[in-house]
């Protein structure tokens, strides 16, 4: 687990989260440019678990997990700009059987 994503390894159904940025990215979001690394980074941190709705690269629709299994979305994540990695069925579960304190 853990391993960062090809772009043609990215499948409908998946469980993945955003690892970090391309370097192309990182340049630009330093710059404060959008140009050269073909529009801005992910909106999504890294590490939030998301469910790929539908892939046509180098765009992947995703759906964002939410604590307790609800899924918001969809986000568009640019290949071009992060890098993906696959999550665990543990990690998914655990956000799943996640309930937010009612009392607070």
């Amino acid at each position: 687990m853990g391993v960062l994503l090809e772009a043609d390894d990215v499948t409908k159904g998946q469980f993945v989260a955003v690892h970090s940025l391309s370097t192309a990215a990182r340049f630009c979001q330093e710059l404060g440019d959008e140009r050269e690394g073909n529009g801005p980074p992910a909106p999504i941190p890294p590490g939030y678990p998301l469910r790929v709705l539908e892939v046509s690269l180098p765009f992947v629709a995703c759906s964002l997990l939410q604590p307790g299994g609800k899924e918001s979305g969809p986000m568009i994540i640019d290949l071009r700009n992060v890098h993906l990695c696959r999550l665990s069925h543990g990690f998914i579960e655990a956000i799943r059987a996640f309930l937010p304190n009612a009392d607070e």
